[in-house]
């Protein structure tokens, strides 16, 4: 779990807890993991460039990959 959605410039989460427009603070987002969910939603995952999977998702389970991308560390991380 991360805590690092900037509430204030974020769009408000749906019924389903998807966010339309979210906004990360870059210096607490968890970079060394390569995925994370956010404290107060526990269905979506948040996937680090360099930690996104290569597989396919599952057709017909409506099933999201949200990848984050923070060019204020990418440059210097060591899995970029």
């Amino acid at each position: 779990m991360a805590d690092c959605l900037d509430l204030a410039t974020s769009s408000a989460p749906a019924e389903t807890g998807e966010i339309e427009h979210a906004v990360f603070v870059p210096d607490r987002i968890p970079c060394d993991a390569p995925c994370f969910r956010l404290t107060d939603n526990k269905t979506l995952v948040y996937w680090n460039g360099w930690g996104t999977p290569d597989a396919p998702l599952a057709r017909g389970t409506g099933a999201r990959r949200y990848v984050v991308k923070v060019n204020a560390w990418a440059r210097d991380h060591p899995r970029s």
